[in-house]
């Protein structure tokens, strides 16, 4: 079992911070996790600015120091992106995994965690990621095309000179290549056509989705304290022999 630090000696449950409300938690699951970990959890949302300059310091002090973060677990955590060195270094030296409740892992500085000796998960199994290139030329003309995945998957401008062309008839995107805040890095394009319909990154946002991608990051802190690996590690970490 990977060693870990308590602010008290009374309680030698490693400490986990929960950024974001676990509402889709079956809560007898929650109840028996903080049996063994002494979890704190910081449900209400604010800013970035004012997380990083007051609530994480006053959480890590009063609270701490975390050994396991999760957060992402529905849409109140974007706000916070992005999960970069300024974000995580208040919780070292002693954070040893980060589990995120999306597959998505943009937002995260996965190198810059990996330097430090902290793993990564995302949830892999709870919403089902497309991950293949769409040869657009090889579909047959007329073809319908939605993407619910991620947005890198599609070549947008490719789409959108296949739609121009009549090759591909329709469009429907969940996700895109550069969603920027509050959705404002989105094309016009797909705004403005009437080939294409849209909607705000929502396809995953189920109850059941959510449920099971709230549980899957939590085991992933959960197997990490102890087997010392989570269940789905994003990154690898050198470990001495």
């Amino acid at each position: 079992m990977p060693s870990f630090i308590s602010s008290n000696p009374s309680d030698a449950r490693p400490k986990v911070l929960v950024l974001g409300d676990p509402k889709y938690l079956d809560q007898d699951y929650l109840s028996a996790f903080k049996k063994s970990y002494d979890v704190t959890i910081l449900p209400t949302p604010t800013t970035r600015p004012h997380l990083l300059s007051t609530t994480l310091p006053a959480t890590i002090t009063t609270h701490g120091p975390f050994a396991a973060l999760i957060t992402r677990l529905d849409a109140t955590s974007s706000p916070y992106a992005p999960f970069d060195a300024t974000f995580f270094t208040p919780f070292l030296p002693h954070l040893r995994v980060v589990a995120s409740g999306q597959a998505g892992a943009d937002a995260f500085d996965v190198a810059w965690l990996t330097r430090r000796g902290v793993w990564f998960c995302n949830t892999r199994n709870a919403v089902a990621e497309a991950t293949a290139d769409w040869a657009l030329r090889l579909m047959k003309r007329g073809s319908f095309v939605v993407n619910t995945s991620r947005g890198g998957v599609v070549d947008e401008a490719a789409l959108i000179e296949a739609l121009e062309s009549g090759h591909i008839e329709r469009a429907g995107l969940d996700v895109f290549e550069d969603e920027g805040e509050d959705g404002k890095g989105i094309r016009q394009y797909w705004l403005e056509s009437e080939r294409v319909v849209v909607q705000p990154h929502v396809g995953g946002l189920t109850e059941g989705s959510l449920r099971r991608a709230q549980k899957e990051a939590f085991e992933n802190v959960r197997s990490y304290f102890e087997t010392g690996r989570p269940v789905a590690p994003f990154n690898e970490l050198k470990t001495s022999s």
